[in-house]
């Protein structure tokens, strides 16, 4: 139980490390007119979707590079078949 909880803060500061770095959203406060401080958080979901989608055609573009790459070596491999010697008894 205490690995599990430990799993999701890790993840949650993850989430909020990288949304922070990449602009995801805006914590702001100001103070009120009787003294008190307002706190402001601002998400932008446009930016959170588009860098999703981002990396998502990132992933998808190096998975098929990859595939391509062991594609050709499986290729060459294949006709790299070493003949029989000629003095083979």
């Amino acid at each position: 139980m205490r690995n599990l909880l430990a799993f999701f803060a890790l993840v949650f500061l993850t989430l909020a490390g990288v949304g922070w770095y990449l602009d995801w959203y805006h914590i702001s406060a100001s103070p009120t007119t009787n003294g008190r401080k307002s706190v402001t958080l601002d998400i932008d979901t446009a930016k959170i979707s588009a860098d999703v989608s981002k990396a998502e055609q990132r992933i998808q573009q190096r998975l098929a590079e990859k595939a391509n790459a062991a594609q050709s070596t499986s290729d060459k491999k294949a006709l790299d078949i070493p003949s029989k010697p000629a003095d083979v008894k």
